[in-house]
C-alpha cells in the first residue's frame, strides 16, 4: 500500500473548471441583476418626477398664486402697536 499525498494534475484542472465555471455564472447573474436594477431605479426617477411635475400643476390650477406669495394680513391690534 502506498500511500499518497496531494492532488494529480488532471483533479487539479476539473476542480479549477469547476470553480472557473461557478465564479462566471455567479459574476453574469450579479451582473444581470445590477442592470435590471439600474432600469428600474432610472424609471423610478422618472416616474417620480411626473407625479411631482402633475401635483404641482393641479396646485397651480388649484393655487394660481401660492399661499406663502399672500402677504399675510395684520390684525387690528397689530396696527395700533406697530403702525407699519
Amino acid at each position: 500500500m502506498s500511500l499518497k499525498s496531494g492532488f494529480t494534475l488532471l483533479e487539479l484542472l476539473v476542480a479549477m473548471t469547476a470553480a472557473s465555471i461557478v465564479a462566471l455564472s455567479a459574476y453574469a447573474f450579479l451582473g444581470q441583476n445590477v442592470r435590471s436594477y439600474n432600469v428600474v431605479l432610472g424609471s423610478y426617477a422618472d416616474e417620480s418626477a411626473a407625479l411631482i411635475r402633475r401635483v404641482q400643476e393641479t396646485q397651480r390650477k388649484v393655487f394660481p398664486v401660492l399661499p406663502q406669495d399672500v402677504p399675510e394680513k395684520k390684525k387690528r391690534a397689530d396696527r395700533m402697536i406697530r403702525p407699519n
